[in-house]
């Protein structure tokens, strides 16, 4: 069977003129990370490089380059306790006769 060129060429045209707009309001209640989680873990990656990058017997003229970091410890705390709260919550809600 053989195609006609004008169909084709026709169906590739209204292809093109068609209008697509993705509602993703629907997605949001399956977006299990934090956007702030995720932050974090991309701090801390480029602490690892940075890390990483550091001779094998650093100096004190390395250090500094350490010291843009200082606060990740207190965002990577502040992450696990927001987990932390987010498991006591997902506990709360589950009935206390399935957890046995």
């Amino acid at each position: 069977m053989k195609r006609s060129s004008t169909c084709s060429r026709l169906s590739c045209c209204h292809a093109r003129d068609v209008k697509v707009e993705i509602d993703d309001s629907m997605l949001q209640q399956f977006q299990y990370l934090d956007p702030k989680t995720t932050r974090v873990q991309h701090l801390v990656d480029d602490f690892v490089d940075v890390i990483g990058e550091l001779p094998a017997d650093p100096t004190p003229a390395d250090v500094p380059m350490l010291a843009s970091h200082h606060s990740l410890r207190g965002q990577v705390g502040e992450e696990f306790a927001r987990a932390q709260d987010d498991l006591t919550a997902l506990e709360n809600k589950i009935p206390s006769a399935s957890r046995r």
